[in-house]
C-alpha cells in the first residue's frame, strides 16, 4: 500500500544510473512480481560502481 504515488519520464539517456541497473536486471533471466526499497545482492555490486 503507498500513501502517495506518481510516475514520470525520463529517458534513458538523462538517467545513467538507472539505464545501468535496468540493463544489469534485464541480463538476468529471473522476473520481478515485487516493488522492494532495498537493493537485491545479486545487483549490490553494480550500485557499488554506480556511487
Amino acid at each position: 500500500m503507498f500513501d502517495n504515488f506518481s510516475i514520470s519520464h525520463i529517458p534513458r539517456g538523462s538517467n545513467c544510473r538507472a539505464d545501468c541497473l535496468a540493463k544489469a536486471a534485464h541480463a538476468r533471466s529471473d522476473f520481478f512480481d515485487y516493488v522492494c526499497v532495498e537493493t537485491p545482492a545479486w545487483l549490490a555490486h553494480v550500485v557499488s560502481l554506480l556511487e
